[in-house]
């Protein structure tokens, strides 16, 4: 699954927010930062200062 936008620029997200149903079944969940500012120009550092992490979520139920 692959939901950019709804987490974009956000410091908490639920699975339920990413659209992970509560069916039990298990889905992979990434987070990548990249500093986009102008105070990286050169793409070699840039590269340096990008990364990913990356989980499994399993859902059993969400709150209301």
């Amino acid at each position: 699954m692959r939901i950019r936008s709804r987490a974009r620029r956000t410091a908490g997200v639920t699975p339920a927010s990413l659209g992970v149903r509560g069916d039990g079944r298990g889905h992979r969940v990434t987070a990548e930062a990249v500093d986009r500012t102008d105070a990286i120009r050169d793409p070699a550092v840039r590269a340096l200062a990008t990364d990913t992490l990356s989980w499994s979520v399993r859902a059993t139920g969400h709150l209301r």
